[in-house]
């Protein structure tokens, strides 16, 4: 017998070993085809996406030690392959060095959009490439006082290179790696090791979500241990002040410390970002425009907005989250689903970037759940814009028509699959690892 498990488990170790091979192929594909169609390089996300499917079917079958090694062997193989790689269907990392210059040169980055220094000579050449290729050069930057510290650590490193951000960006998305496992166990852990918008959007695209998963996550493991308030309340200032997107866990993780919980909130986003509202006085211009005027991806938001206009929209949208969180606030116990909080706030979002599901990556992986896995593969579908296409019937952010109804269809149709399963044969959900 002994024998026969023996063999089994070998067969499922290779079977893994197998899986990340193909996961390294389809990340060396992406990296290497820079001159490809937008279609192309969705078939190489997918074949990430079937590695780590794959991988995760097979983990059952090899003890927690073995799939740890092979689990990290992997997870650091694919990372350094999207940290040598160029940035991959996205130019927002133009604005994080020219941020980084900004925050280095005049202290701050806030309140100046980048297009008042078109045609200044005083700006180094290398600078003027960056400069033109800034998406919305005509609004002042959206990213937080922690994100700004990363950019401006990053030109101190290396003026106007890309790969200091990369490095700090793919450390913290490597230490949420290591709390992922600590609270998921290797199997589930994989569904982070692996993760192929995790590793895109970080390691390719370097998107600071990463940087504010961590401090989120460090927040969160706070607040299970009952640390002081003002440790979870300062681990949470920080993510909040990497993007705002932080800060939706703060009814969740301070509801048992109530004012101190708020005031130490306060406190730690004051202080961060008091040094650059005393340089410009002007730290909220860029989110105030980002979140007035701007629409990407939208779903629940989009037929809102169509039918009784964008204002509207907003408020109803804001408030149906805000009435979800004070729902799920209302529950007992440590049962809050941080992937399905994520989850609804993108669902109910003007702008659904697929980077900012980053956030919801971690806690997926410790709960698994089928929805919100298709909600990480299907994003990348948000890719297929008019820019990306070169569809000249398109605006550069706009999708063809049937985009959107694929994405989000493949969502809820396996939202609705799982359901039906769970019904069929219903199980305990299983606790969280202490």
């Amino acid at each position: 017998m002994s024998g026969w498990r023996s063999l089994s488990v070998f067969r499922h170790t290779a079977g893994i070993h197998l899986a990340g091979l193909v996961g390294l192929v389809a990340w060396l594909a992406l990296s290497r085809a820079s001159p490809v169609q937008v279609e192309t390089r969705l078939v190489c996300l997918a074949g990430a996406w079937c590695s780590l499917g794959l991988a995760w079917w097979l983990a059952k079958g090899v003890s927690g030690g073995s799939l740890l090694k092979i689990l990290w062997t992997w997870a650091l193989l694919f990372r350094g392959i999207a940290f040598v790689a160029q940035p991959v269907l996205e130019d927002d990392w133009f604005r994080y060095l020219w941020d980084g210059r900004m925050t280095a040169t005049t202290g701050s980055p806030y309140g100046i959009p980048p297009e008042r220094f078109f045609g200044d000579s005083s700006v180094p050449e290398p600078f003027q490439h960056i400069l033109d290729r800034i998406n919305y050069p005509q609004a002042p930057t959206v990213y937080g006082p922690v994100s700004q510290l990363a950019f401006w650590l990053a030109f101190l490193a290396a003026p106007g290179k890309l790969w200091p951000l990369k490095a700090i960006l793919v450390l913290a998305d490597l230490l949420t790696l290591v709390l992922v496992v600590r609270f998921a166990g290797p199997r589930n852990a994989l569904l982070y090791a692996w993760c192929p918008l995790v590793i895109h959007e970080t390691g390719f695209n370097a998107h600071p979500d990463s940087l504010g998963c961590l401090f989120a996550l460090a927040a969160w493991a706070a607040a299970r241990k009952q640390d002081s308030p003002w440790t979870v309340s300062g681990l949470l200032a920080i993510a909040g002040g990497v993007k705002l997107t932080g800060l939706v866990m703060a009814p969740f993780l301070l509801r048992r410390h109530r004012l101190r919980g708020v005031v130490g909130l306060g406190a730690g986003l004051a202080l961060l970002y008091a040094p650059f509202l005393w340089q410009s006085g002007a730290a909220v211009a860029g989110p105030g425009l980002f979140g007035t005027d701007w629409e990407f991806n939208s779903s629940v938001f989009a037929v809102l907005s169509a039918v009784a206009g964008s204002a509207a929209a907003r408020v109803l949208c804001g408030l149906a989250f805000g009435g979800f969180v004070l729902w799920q606030a209302a529950r007992k116990g440590d049962s809050t689903r941080f992937d399905l909080v994520f989850g609804v706030l993108l669902l109910l979002s003007p702008v659904a970037n697929p980077w900012y599901l980053i956030w919801a990556a971690p806690f997926a992986a410790m709960r698994p759940s089928a929805a919100i896995q298709s909600a990480l593969a299907a994003s990348a579908l948000s890719y297929l814009s008019g820019l990306h296409l070169g569809d000249p019937s398109l605006g550069a952010y706009e999708h063809p028509w049937w985009v959107r109804p694929i994405e989000y269809t493949t969502i809820l149709a396996t939202a609705a699959a799982a359901g039906l399963i769970r019904l069929r044969t219903p199980r305990p959900e299983t606790p969280l690892p202490q």
